[in-house]
């Protein structure tokens, strides 16, 4: 669990807000999102390599988060998902989440990545 302070959650918030309103190049965009992440979750092993592992990027005619060097958008994966099983590891940790739980955890997270992709504009 990240425990934060009010100007750390902000300065996250603030790196999604600007991928989803396109407020920079998806250079820029992942430089933000990186260190917010590191701002956010701190330094730790897992946020780190989080950072080496997501950038904002370009796929399938779309700009939004995705995993660098494949082209596969974060919310093309969770909406993979979203038709998978609850992981038995996952059921034993919580064993009061049921398959609905679980349907509406997938389906509110691929809402939430599909929310910072935007269409790539044509060249004016």
């Amino acid at each position: 669990m990240v425990s934060s302070s009010s100007n750390q959650r902000s300065v996250f918030w603030q790196s999604l807000t600007a991928i989803a309103y396109k407020e920079g190049t998806p250079q820029e965009l992942s430089s933000k999102l990186q260190q917010a992440i590191l701002i956010f979750g701190s330094e730790t092993p897992d946020n780190l390599d989080c950072v080496d592992q997501i950038c904002i990027g370009e796929a399938q005619g779309t700009i939004g988060p995705i995993l660098k060097g494949t082209g596969e958008l974060l919310s093309d994966i969770a909406w993979s998902l979203e038709d998978m099983p609850m992981p038995s590891i996952l059921a034993d940790m919580h064993p009061d989440i049921s398959k609905e739980h679980w349907g509406g955890f997938t389906r509110f997270v691929t809402l939430m990545l599909s929310a910072l992709n935007r269409d790539i504009e044509p060249p004016n």
